[in-house]
């Protein structure tokens, strides 16, 4: 099993404020270019397709 992002980022990374503010300008930035959009439809795919494999 992979670590979540705030295992990752450590125990208190979604007490903190500016965490949720990071999040945002990320998310922002991958709306913002279709490259990174067809990176997350061919990623969500790929876990359709595990999902229905499972």
């Amino acid at each position: 099993m992979e670590p979540t992002l705030s295992a990752t980022l450590g125990r208190n990374a979604t007490a903190d404020p500016a965490f949720f503010e990071v999040v945002d300008a990320v998310v922002d930035v991958l709306l913002a270019s279709p490259e990174a959009m067809a990176l997350v439809d061919k990623a969500r795919a790929e876990l359709a397709a595990r999902d229905k494999a499972s």
